[in-house]
């Protein structure tokens, strides 16, 4: 007969609340197979599946610039000595009044630009169409 000890706690203490839920919907694919297996009474399946799924919150990864971080940026670009220093700062400005992430950035092509309406569409994350305006 399985038992439960309480693993989500333990669990917390070492991940954060969305990759616990992820292993604890992992284990109860291996459960529901075992029992369709017939490795697992059904009694045992469900006492051992009916486990909660755990709540909480973590900060989102990375932050927004400070105007004056984003004014250091600007100016370490503009001291630059190298031809870069444009480009660097073209893309610093586009990513932060775009809101653009680093891999769209990285997918630019000019063939997403149009310059007559000034609109510019791209894929983003997910492969989700993003229009922005320059």
């Amino acid at each position: 007969m399985l038992e439960y000890h309480g693993y989500p706690q333990q669990l917390m203490e070492h991940y954060k609340p969305a990759t616990v839920n992820r292993m604890l919907c992992a284990l109860r694919g291996v459960l529901k197979a075992a029992w369709r297996l017939g490795k697992v009474s059904r009694v045992d399946y469900q006492r051992a599946a009916d486990v909660a799924i755990v709540t909480g919150s973590t900060l989102a990864a990375g932050h927004e610039l400070t105007p004056g971080e984003l004014s250091a940026l600007i100016a370490d670009c503009e001291n630059d000595p190298t031809s870069a220093r444009v480009r660097d700062a073209a893309l610093i400005a586009l990513m932060y009044s775009c809101g653009l992430r680093r891999n769209e950035v990285a997918y630019l092509e000019l063939e997403n630009y149009n310059q007559e309406t000034g609109h510019s569409v791209m894929l983003g994350k997910h492969s989700k169409e993003r229009a922005f305006v320059n």
